[in-house]
């Protein structure tokens, strides 16, 4: 590949563009590697719980560039999306304690395995000679003290997982919580809190332990549905379970409806523990598009406990299993800052009479109560966020999202409320870095463009990309894998992401011998690159000569 010869379109510098950004992504350049749950103590980490199959290239490119992961996938779309992001990270769906006709992922299929269970009456936990049957989900409570049935368990668990390429499981309905006073017949050991705390909790304990170590001596993650964890004379360890777990109901009940002190306080007890033993957390919460107040106060919750594998996931109740992302996500409000506390208490600020934490480039106040908190003096100016928009993520992979800052000295908090402030308002454009090896070249020698892309709170998370050299005497040529004179993008609406790497080598033989400049820029998708309006990226520069 070489640099072109001297000709082409002589274009104003600043009216063109580029991103040399575009090569970030080949699959042909991905490289297999082991995925582990990546670091999440700056910013806010998506898992999701389920998305769409079969969906658009555009939507693949926003799901791997924007999330840590997901569950309940089939085999061709976790393929589609680790030649994207070869990190991306993918659970398979069992229950935990149960069994039924609930359908699970083996490969490419959805099935489920009732017809051999069923046959097995030694594996149900019975009452009166009745198996226990979970009415409101259709499933029946297993004898997990059945050596049978936990073998089967594990063994089966981990032929689907490779199966499916995944990297550990969900274990679904997993505490007690989720069938306690909802099983037919009724069992002393599920209505009483006694008999349970005295038969069942030791049992499930030691359960959840066997399970986890056979898993992961095959390397793979364990991670059971620890329910709202805000049943108070629970004694489960939670933290002994296995390699963490998903607390469904995060923050509030869902669809703005809160818990009352005691409960959110509990929950944030325990969520901190889980944190703080190193566990990996799936913080999901039920609302919706349009309930801007719950979304925001179920993001401050999840700034006040996270920990260093604490992830975060918002499903509305208008969707089913689509692509959804919320604007929240992208608040830049840094790494939080010192230990993680032991209790929520710690972070309660008594003179303001809500809930504090501070992070490198903002803090996050909360107000859990039934009551208002007015915060009158922050000591200060502080830029206030506000979302809006947000959702489904459409076939184009485009979603209507968008923060706005607003500078603040004091705020008031309504009842199950928080605000989110920021020491500065970011840039909300997307940064392109373009750099070379050195700034001089030998006609007979080649040279590499380096670039790094790091994505601001843009109105559109993706952009049309254009790449383009400018050569002694103002001639300008597109890089699209070749170069042309004709004005064109290398990209259209590609998802924007933290990435790097780099373009070439061009071979410079033949080439005129004076000053060139790499340029590049990204624009709305559709856009008019001559726009500058249009631009979502400041022009990114690359000067070098040819000698």
């Amino acid at each position: 590949m070489t640099l072109p010869p001297e000709g082409g379109v002589a274009v104003h510098r600043y009216s063109f563009l580029l991103l040399a950004c575009l090569a970030m992504v080949c699959p042909s350049t991905a490289v297999a590697q082991a995925r582990t749950f990546p670091d999440t103590r700056d910013g806010i980490h998506v898992f999701s719980d389920q998305i769409q199959s079969g969906m658009t290239p555009a939507q693949y490119a926003f799901a791997a560039a924007r999330l840590v992961g997901c569950q309940k996938m089939l085999l061709d779309d976790v393929r589609s999306l680790r030649a994207l992001n070869p990190s991306f990270i993918v659970l398979h769906y069992q229950l935990g304690c149960g069994n039924g006709q609930e359908p699970f992922i083996d490969g490419n299929t959805w099935t489920f395995d009732w017809s051999l269970v069923n046959g097995r009456e030694e594996w149900f936990m019975h009452q009166g000679g009745a198996r226990l049957h979970m009415v409101a989900w259709n499933w029946y409570l297993m004898d997990i003290g059945s050596d049978g049935y936990r073998n089967y368990w594990i063994a089966s668990c981990l032929q689907r997982m490779r199966d499916t390429e995944c990297d550990g499981v969900f274990a679904d309905s997993f505490t007690i919580d989720g069938y306690f006073n909802a099983l037919s017949p009724d069992h002393p050991w599920f209505t009483d809190p006694d008999q349970c705390l005295a038969n069942w909790v030791p049992a499930l304990q030691a359960y959840g332990s066997y399970l986890h170590a056979a898993l992961s001596a095959e390397e793979f993650f364990f991670l059971p549905n620890l329910g709202g964890l805000v049943t108070g004379w629970d004694t489960t360890d939670y933290a002994d379970l296995g390699d963490g777990g998903m607390i469904e109901g995060f923050g509030a009940w869902g669809n703005d409806s809160y818990f009352d002190l005691a409960d959110w306080r509990l929950q944030m007890d325990r969520t901190l523990a889980l944190a703080r033993a190193g566990k990996i957390i799936l913080c999901q919460s039920y609302t919706s598009d349009a309930a801007l107040n719950e979304r925001l106060f179920l993001t401050g919750c999840y700034l006040l406990i996270k920990g260093a594998r604490t992830y975060f996931n918002m499903i509305g109740a208008e969707h089913g299993e689509e692509l959804l992302y919320y604007p929240e996500y992208g608040i830049p409000i840094g790494a939080y800052q010192g230990d993680i506390p032991a209790s929520i208490d710690e972070l309660y600020d008594a003179a303001r009479g809500c809930y504090r934490r501070d992070y490198s480039n903002g803090m996050v106040l909360v107000n859990p109560g039934d009551g208002e908190a007015d915060v009158a003096d922050l000591g200060g100016t502080w830029e206030l966020v506000a979302a809006s928009g947000g959702g489904a993520v459409d076939d184009h992979g485009h979603t209507d999202g968008t923060l706005a800052y607003q500078p603040v000295t004091g705020v008031r908090l309504p009842a199950h409320s928080a605000a989110i402030l920021l020491r500065e308002a970011p840039d909300t454009r997307h940064r392109l870095q373009l750099s070379l090896d050195r700034d001089n070249f030998a006609r007979s020698e080649s040279l590499t463009l380096h670039w790094r892309l790091t994505p601001g709170s843009s109105v559109d998370p993706q952009a049309d990309a254009y790449c383009a050299v400018m050569a002694p005497g103002g001639a300008l040529y597109f890089y699209g894998g070749a170069f042309e004179t004709r004005v064109r993008p290398i990209a259209r609406s590609m998802a924007v992401g933290n990435a790097s790497g780099s373009v070439g080598p061009f071979g410079l033989s033949g080439t005129r011998t004076g000053e060139y400049i790499w340029y590049g820029v990204l624009v709305q998708s559709g856009g008019n690159p001559f726009d500058r309006s249009l631009w979502i990226s400041g022009l990114a520069e690359a000067p070098f000569s040819i000698y």
